[in-house]
C-alpha cells in the first residue's frame, strides 16, 4: 500500500484559507451526497490533502453512514481524544490489498458494487481505509495547472501523525508504509496534571506535512486554525 490521500476534519470550510494562503492551488472538491460532508482539495503529483467538513448532520448520523464515525471526527464540540484525521491508502506495486481488520463501506455516491475498507479501529486514531481504484494525482490529471503549486512546492515526502496512541495492529500494519510516520504523544492526564489547570486544551493530535524534503526551508505552523505544520 502506499498513501493516496490524507484528511483533515475541520469545523467549517474556513480553516483551510490558513492553508491555501500559503500559496497552494485548490482544486474543485465535491459534496458527497448520503454522506453529509463537503471537502476542499488541494493535490500534489503523488498524494492530495482534504479537508472536509459536516454540511448534513441527519446524512452523516444516518445508518448508512454512522459506522464511519465521521460526524464524531467532524463535530467542532468533539472530545479531545477524538482525531480529527483520515488516511486513506491505495494500491502499490508491492501491495494490492488492505490488511487491516475492517468493514466494507458503501457510501450511496460510489458506483453500485464499490465499497470501501475502513479500520475497525476507533476514534482516537485515524481513520484509516483503502481505495482499490485510488490514483496518484499525476496519473489521473491531464494538463491541468492545479498541481504546479504557486509556491513551487511538488511532493509530499512525509506525513507524520501525532496520536496519543496507536494499537500494535496499527503500528505493525503501517510500519512499512513509505512516508509515514506515526508519533505517541504525551498523554491527555500528564498535560493537565502538569498545567496545573483543569482546563488546560490538550495538544495530542498534530498532522506535520514535509513537502519535496522541505527543501525551500520554510516551516509554517498553522494552528490554532488547522492541526496542522507544513514545511516546504
Amino acid at each position: 500500500m502506499e498513501i493516496d490521500h490524507v484528511f483533515i476534519a475541520t469545523p467549517s470550510r474556513e480553516e483551510a484559507n490558513a492553508f491555501f494562503n500559503l500559496g497552494f492551488n485548490e482544486t474543485q472538491g465535491r459534496r458527497h451526497a448520503g454522506q453529509g460532508t463537503k471537502n476542499r482539495i488541494v493535490r500534489f503529483n503523488n498524494v492530495f490533502l482534504e479537508f472536509l467538513y459536516l454540511v448534513d448532520e441527519h446524512e452523516a448520523t444516518s445508518s448508512a453512514t454512522s459506522r464511519t464515525q465521521l460526524y464524531q471526527r467532524l463535530t467542532p464540540s468533539r472530545h479531545p481524544t477524538v482525531s480529527p484525521f483520515g488516511v486513506c491508502f491505495r494500491p502499490s506495486i508491492n501491495s494490492f490489498s488492505f490488511t487491516m481488520e475492517c468493514w466494507d463501506y458503501k457510501p450511496s455516491y460510489l458506483p453500485n458494487g464499490v465499497s470501501i475498507p475502513v479500520s475497525t479501529r476507533g476514534v482516537n486514531e485515524p481513520m484509516w481505509f483503502f481505495l482499490s481504484f485510488g490514483k496518484a494525482p499525476s496519473n489521473t490529471l491531464n494538463n491541468d495547472d492545479s498541481l504546479i503549486h504557486k509556491n513551487g512546492a511538488e511532493h509530499v515526502t512525509n506525513v507524520q501523525l501525532h496520536c496519543a496512541h496507536f494499537s500494535d495492529e496499527t503500528k505493525r500494519t503501517l510500519s512499512d508504509i513509505d512516508q509515514l510516520t506515526l508519533l505517541e504523544t504525551q498523554r491527555i492526564e500528564d498535560q493537565i496534571e502538569e498545567s496545573h489547570s483543569p482546563n488546560v486544551l490538550p495538544n495530542i493530535h498534530l498532522l506535520e506535512l514535509e513537502l519535496d524534503h522541505g527543501r525551500q526551508g520554510k516551516t509554517y505552523d498553522l494552528r490554532p486554525n488547522l492541526p496542522l505544520i507544513v514545511s516546504i
